[in-house]
């Protein structure tokens, strides 16, 4: 009996773990060479959540428009604001609070779009991971309660402009002098 009830507690303690998510994630990117595209960070939250705060971890030489960033008016509460920095690594650190401790609208969806630009010295095929560190998810307690945050990755996929080739070169003569006509 006694391994009955503690089974039951187990069991029950893990669906309540399970159940209490608190998260952020990057759902993944494909982009061709210098298009522009956004990288998406999404919450998922079980509980009331009234500010988030992360280092954003992108490939070396990819163009981040940081300050375009945008707080996605769906989830956005009353007055939520969003701060962007670089640091001194080349990360991106970002803090999305409300100034009264409102909460964000909704329990899933994307909270942030980043503007990029996939820089021209990539290659096709070439994967990359986005990462996220020192992530912070309060609660209205103001205290962290994030688990599971996941990075993302970034495809560069192949442009599929037509492939040109010169078929043939006409000329209209074989010398060029100055102040002359073309002769043959």
């Amino acid at each position: 009996m006694k391994i009955k009830t503690l089974f039951k507690i187990v069991f029950t303690l893990c669906i309540t773990m399970l159940s209490a998510q608190n998260s952020l994630q990057i759902p993944s990117v494909s982009a061709s060479i210098g298009e522009k595209t956004k990288i998406n960070i999404d919450l998922t939250n079980s509980d009331p959540i009234i500010s988030v705060e992360f280092t954003l971890v992108v490939p070396k030489g990819l163009i981040v428009y940081d300050k375009e960033s945008i707080l996605k008016q769906d989830r956005k509460g009353e007055d939520h604001v969003l701060f962007t920095n670089l640091d001194k690594d080349g990360n991106y650190h970002f803090m999305v609070f409300s100034y009264t401790n409102k909460v964000f609208k909704g329990n899933r969806g994307t909270l942030i779009e980043i503007p990029i630009e996939i820089p021209i010295t990539y290659k096709d095929g070439q994967s990359f991971d986005i990462l996220l560190k020192n992530v912070i998810v309060s609660s209205t307690k103001i205290q962290d309660v994030g688990s599971n945050h996941q990075g993302g990755k970034l495809l560069i996929k192949k442009d599929f402009s037509p492939d040109l080739e010169v078929s043939e070169v006409t000329t209209l003569g074989s010398e060029a002098l100055p102040d002359k006509k073309l002769t043959a």
